[in-house]
């Protein structure tokens, strides 16, 4: 294998930002995104990265994580990544096994990754390792150019007439409980999300550190929809590394306030919101499965593109 494999180092990041967004260039890090999701990953959740560097630059680099969203203390997320100009030289195999052996002392029962439709060669090369499909994440964007949000007018005074108000983040940013009932709603809408694992639940402190840290974090494109004082949905928009362009966070809303609308009012108000602001796009993943919300985003005039399918090595079993 051409390259040294080696521990990273906190003067790595632009070496591993740098050959991420080689292999990615449709979806863009930074040094700052990077170094956020290090610090803010929860104390119980086990990380550990390699670089493969060749004459003083890095050419690959992979690792195992784990998140507080869906944490199992045997079951990891594995990733490799080698440059474009690097590939199919065997960096790429010798890179997994080498992370596979300084994650064997933790005993996973699991690893798990997601790969692109449109990266054949890294489909083959997960399934090479034994890896098999499975949740299919649909990947789809808005051209907020087009976007007409006074087309859907009546969904969001639909809303409005059975007594629910949407609001910004920023208009109720006064309210010192503010981010905690957003943890709230957020943990007790998330585990209804589709998942590949059970989600769980991050402490307040991890959320906080998540997404008020994070920056990509876009009060602007926070919508929330209120029923009195209480917190009944939300759909949030971040920033991302493409100008110009957002990604979707999560929209959801609490059990007893569904098929009521709120999830397509808060979607026009937060896209509506992100076109008066200048932005041209918006991003969204969501389960093939999820009937709902796909069917929201369509009428919307989101569109397809190719999506993201987990990909799973179960090493033992759980019993």
């Amino acid at each position: 294998m051409t390259g040294k494999i080696r521990d990273f180092t906190d003067a790595d990041y632009a070496g591993v930002v740098a050959v991420h967004n080689a292999v990615y260039a449709e979806w863009l890090n930074s040094e700052a995104d990077q170094r956020h999701e290090d610090a803010a990953r929860e104390a119980k959740c086990k990380w550990r990265r390699f670089v493969v560097e060749e004459g003083g630059r890095i050419i690959a680099f992979g690792g195992y994580s784990q998140s507080a969203w869906m944490y199992h203390p045997r079951k990891f997320f594995i990733t490799v990544n080698v440059h474009p100009e690097w590939q199919r030289r065997g960096i790429g195999s010798a890179l997994f096994a080498h992370v596979m052996a300084a994650l064997a002392p933790h005993a996973p029962l699991s690893v798990r990754n997601q790969v692109n439709e449109a990266y054949p060669h890294g489909i083959r090369f997960a399934e090479k390792l034994g890896f098999k499909a499975g949740m299919r994440e649909q990947e789809s964007m808005l051209d907020l150019d087009a976007f007409e949000p006074e087309r859907f007018a009546a969904d969001v005074q639909r809303v409005a007439d059975a007594g629910i108000a949407i609001a910004g983040y920023e208009e109720l940013a006064a309210d010192p409980e503010l981010r905690r009932k957003l943890w709230e709603l957020e943990t007790e809408i998330s585990p209804d999300v589709p998942a590949p694992e059970p989600v769980t639940d991050p402490s307040f402190e991890g959320y906080c550190a998540e997404v008020f840290g994070s920056p990509n974090w876009f009060p602007a494109g926070f919508m929330l929809a209120l029923d009195g004082e209480r917190l009944a949905g939300v759909s949030n928009l971040w920033l991302s590394q493409t100008p110009g362009r957002l990604h979707t966070g999560l929209t959801g809303v609490r059990r007893e306030y569904r098929q009521r609308g709120l999830a397509t009012a808060l979607k026009v108000k937060v896209l509506g919101k992100a076109k008066a602001l200048g932005y041209h796009a918006v991003m969204t993943w969501n389960d093939s499965s999820n009937a709902g919300m796909l069917g929201i985003n369509w009428r919307l005039g989101f569109v397809k593109r190719p999506a993201w399918v987990d990909y799973e090595k179960v090493l033992a079993s759980e019993d």
